[in-house]
């Protein structure tokens, strides 16, 4: 490879979430996961505005992994910053917006010292039904990092 050349690597990984969302009031919501390759998630989200057919609320969270091979412990760590916008089109459909800032921190017994990385993202999807239905989002986190890649996702669900 010269040196004006970069590498690509592409890796498509299928994977299973399990969620649960609760609603302590009717603007505040905490949420818990098990996410692909056992990451836990533990968040809280709410509501700043909901006014007729459109809402806004903010978010943070907490994800959590921990994997070992050997002797070797590698733990990650995400810390996650989401606004969410809602648009109701009829009392089924509802479109869905996202963007969310995430800081991952990285330690291993391989590493001298913690890694730190930060992305930005978006995701765009529908919600049908209203008290049970399919949720389905398509988006994506690129890395502020200098070389730094990009992730690509696409998910669907139920909720009821």
């Amino acid at each position: 490879m010269r040196n004006n050349e970069s590498a690509t690597d592409s890796t498509t990984v299928p994977g299973f979430d399990f969620a649960f969302r609760y609603g302590i009031t009717d603007q505040d919501e905490v949420g818990a996961a098990l996410r692909n390759a056992g990451q836990y998630t533990l968040d809280y989200k709410r509501s700043l505005m909901a006014d007729g057919n459109m809402a806004l609320s903010i978010g943070a969270g907490l994800g959590y992994l921990s994997a070992s091979i050997g002797t070797l412990k590698t733990t990650y760590m995400d810390f996650y910053f989401p606004l969410y916008f809602d648009y109701n089109i009829s009392d089924d459909l509802t479109l869905l917006l996202s963007t969310k800032f995430l800081i991952s921190r990285i330690s291993s017994d391989a590493l001298t010292e913690s890694v730190s990385s930060n992305t930005l993202g978006f995701a765009g999807g529908f919600r049908y039904g209203k008290d049970s239905g399919l949720h389905v989002e398509y988006g994506m986190l690129k890395s502020l990092e200098d070389g730094g890649g990009t992730a690509w996702q696409m998910s669907a669900g139920f909720f009821f």
